[in-house]
């Protein structure tokens, strides 16, 4: 899936983003958008949660919710009512039925379109199980991390 390069990035309201970021670019944007939220924004992470262990200590006030994989995460979503959503991907969510990939992605599109949700799918590198979230999303975005050593064509 070919996605813009921006140079930095921001959840809009009432959409559903996935975004693709180093970890230190993605931090401010995830900080901007729980900050202005009427009601605490919900956080979903894996096994795996790079960007969390930054975001964690922000000053962003966040509920932080565990869940082993995506099946858990759909029953877990049907029980709340949150207007802000980060999701953070990782893989191993569908390890147990990659099935649920587009089931999840197109059960996260429907909270932007019925309940005006704002939803950030987040990750530091994009693998197939997120590009099939981000075929569903409204927004797909990548930032690049700007850094002289990695030659033009390999970034």
């Amino acid at each position: 899936m070919q996605r813009p390069t921006v140079p930095s990035l921001f959840f809009g309201q009432a959409t559903f983003t996935a975004a693709v970021a180093p970890r230190e670019q993605m931090i401010p944007a995830l900080g901007r958008m729980c900050k202005h939220a009427d009601q605490v924004p919900v956080y979903f992470y894996g096994r795996t949660h790079p960007i969390l262990d930054l975001f964690g200590g922000s000053a962003a006030p966040v509920d932080i919710w565990p869940v082993q994989d995506a099946g858990c995460l759909l029953d877990v979503l049907d029980g709340t009512e949150r207007p802000k959503i980060v999701v953070e991907h990782d893989p191993a969510f569908y390890a147990p039925c990659p099935d649920l990939t587009r089931v999840l992605g197109l059960t996260l599109r429907e909270r932007v379109k019925e309940r005006s949700a704002t939803v950030a799918y987040v990750a530091t590198r994009s693998d197939p199980y997120f590009e099939e979230i981000a075929g569903v999303a409204g927004r797909a975005v990548v930032v690049e991390r700007d850094d002289p050593f990695i030659p033009a064509d390999r970034r």
